[in-house]
């Protein structure tokens, strides 16, 4: 879509190839991508992510890809690796941050 307002999390669109999950995100606000190692990305970032399941390793798979004009001189790509839990899944009472629950003191 044309004229995206810029977000924390930016706009994403996916779709399904066969059992892989593809995510598209663009219109994000300038931000740390990794804050621990200071990567910062501007609002002209680009994530291309795929999501699958490993049977073998009975694991969620993501491998992803940033290109950011800005601010890296080329592609900068990874994998997260997470292990299925066989807990099933509880409602935990969280705490609401947006809004007014948001602001810093």
């Amino acid at each position: 879509p044309e004229n995206l307002a810029l977000s924390v999390a930016g706009h994403s669109i996916g779709w399904w190839d066969g059992d892989v999950l593809e995510v598209d995100t663009v219109a994000m606000r300038a931000t740390a991508l990794h804050p621990r190692d200071e990567t910062m990305i501007s609002d002209g970032a680009h994530i291309q992510e795929r999501f699958w399941y490993n049977k073998a390793n009975q694991t969620l798979v993501r491998d992803y890809t940033v290109t950011d004009p800005l601010y890296l001189a080329k592609p900068f790509s990874g994998r997260n690796v997470s292990d299925i839990s066989a807990r099933p899944y509880q409602p935990f009472d969280c705490v609401d941050l947006t809004g007014d629950n948001n602001r810093r003191q």
